[in-house]
């Protein structure tokens, strides 16, 4: 969850001043004990100093507190709100299903998890249910798609797109970022000849009047108008326990280490081990003739086509 929260960290400032559609900020971090830990502010830089103070603690076992995390932001936020947990772990306490899928339906927050790792091997059923009472949606993106999770948040407060289409994968956040994704047609009903009121179920209006509609074509990905004046909480619930400390205290997921020569022969290594990338290292040796210039733009090449995206190469 390290760039996650590096994201959160770096983008939250661009995102409040983006928003045309939330009122205040929720953050609140969980684990295992859990620990009560929630911020509500409208003020960027007490929600940066926050986050400055996120560091993992107890043993990262698998599965965490992620639900008491949850059912506290959402205690704390306002009506019509949104929340994104972050969590590469499935919920202990499952337990809690019912009452936090209450809890959030009747302040209509809607539920959004971007979940990372395998979620101790389990199918993360828990965050789907509640994704679906709420029309939220569960996304399983991994750490290299974090920056353009926080972009597509960044134009969401902003009113450029609905969270109804919020990526639920690689491909559909590629699709969304670029502007094609589906649009439907909506008909609007109104009663002619008389007060202009939308007619009752089954559109029926009152005698001498009669049902009229227009159409309008909705698209997911357009500019979506925000309700005058700004209403809700954009909530933040992440994972703080010992199973995110290597993400959350590291700046890159992982090393990728090549060589090269003339006459170029492929040797590219990537790995998430330490003591691997060292090994590699111990095995280079000099070889060849030495002549100038050398063939460097093929192991340039090859070490970023191994590499992850939102990566820095040497």
């Amino acid at each position: 969850m390290g760039r996650v929260i590096t994201a959160v960290r770096n983008h939250i400032q661009s995102i409040i001043r983006a928003n045309k559609r939330f009122n205040n900020y929720v953050i609140a971090t969980y684990g295992d004990p859990y620990r009560r830990n929630v911020l509500k502010t409208r003020n960027a830089h007490q929600a940066l100093a926050f986050l400055r103070r996120v560091r993992p603690h107890g043993g990262g076992d698998c599965p965490e507190m992620a639900l008491q995390g949850v059912r506290d932001a959402a205690a704390a936020a306002d009506r019509n709100s949104v929340l994104f947990l972050f969590t590469d772990a499935s919920a202990k306490d499952a337990h809690l299903q019912s009452s936090v899928a209450s809890l959030l339906s009747s302040k209509n927050i809607r539920f959004f998890t971007v979940a990372s790792g395998n979620l101790c091997g389990r199918p993360g059923n828990v965050y789907k249910s509640l994704a679906t009472r709420t029309r939220g949606r569960f996304s399983k993106l991994g750490n290299a798609y974090t920056k353009s999770v926080m972009h597509f948040i960044r134009k969401a407060v902003s009113g450029h797109y609905s969270f109804s289409v919020f990526p639920r994968n690689a491909g559909e956040l590629r699709r969304v970022m670029s502007g094609r994704c589906g649009c439907r047609v909506v008909r609007h009903y109104k009663c002619r000849g008389g007060g202009g009121k939308k007619p009752k179920p089954p559109r029926k209006c009152r005698r001498g009047e009669r049902v009229s509609f227009r159409r309008r074509k909705v698209c997911s990905c357009k500019p979506v108008a925000p309700r005058p004046g700004k209403r809700g909480s954009l909530i933040f619930v992440v994972d703080d326990t010992g199973s995110m400390g290597r993400v959350i205290t590291a700046r890159f997921n992982n090393y990728v280490l090549g060589t090269y020569g003339d006459p170029y022969r492929r040797n590219v290594l990537k790995t998430r081990n330490a003591h691997q990338a060292l090994a590699f290292l111990r095995r280079v040796r000099p070889h060849g003739g030495g002549d100038c210039p050398e063939m460097a733009l093929q192991g340039v090449r090859d070490a970023a086509a191994a590499a992850d995206r939102n990566s820095v190469l040497f």
